[in-house]
């Protein structure tokens, strides 16, 4: 079963390098610093899409659960003319708070939703976590 498992989870992963390798997520920033405001962020880079929560055990790369998160708010601001902007904590997968069911673990993205037109206004605060609920990443907001 485990085999099933990972293979079914490295088709995905492939899947997903390849749709976001060719895509501009410029809407997803990433903190430089813990109090994350306008003055210390910068576009995430291709590394930073790319980093699989730790652990080993969800295989999930943050590009995978922006784009599959439960939250539309999430899901519809990860390519280019979004309303919104989302702005990831400086650390990406981090422990912490409480586990929603089925996620199983609490380890998770956080990510601050802002206005694209006005980023002084905010949006929605949401964590991603690397478990799959009904087709899609466990999300909180």
């Amino acid at each position: 079963m485990n085999t099933y498992k990972s293979l079914f989870f490295l088709i995905i992963s492939t899947f997903f390098l390849f749709t976001f390798s060719g895509q501009s997520m410029a809407r997803v920033f990433v903190c430089t610093q813990m109090d994350c405001d306008n003055d210390h962020w910068a576009p995430i880079t291709v590394a930073q899409q790319q980093l699989q929560s730790p652990g080993g055990v969800y295989h999930v790369t943050v590009a995978q659960a922006l784009a599959g998160s439960e939250a539309a708010i999430i899901r519809n601001n990860t390519g280019n003319g979004t309303a919104s902007d989302l702005y990831l904590k400086v650390d990406l997968w981090h422990n912490g708070g409480a586990t929603p069911p089925g996620a199983g673990t609490n380890m998770h993205l956080t990510a601050y939703v802002y206005s694209a037109a006005n980023n002084t206004i905010h949006q929605a605060s949401c964590h991603i976590f690397p478990a799959v609920r009904a087709g899609r990443y466990i999300t909180s907001c």
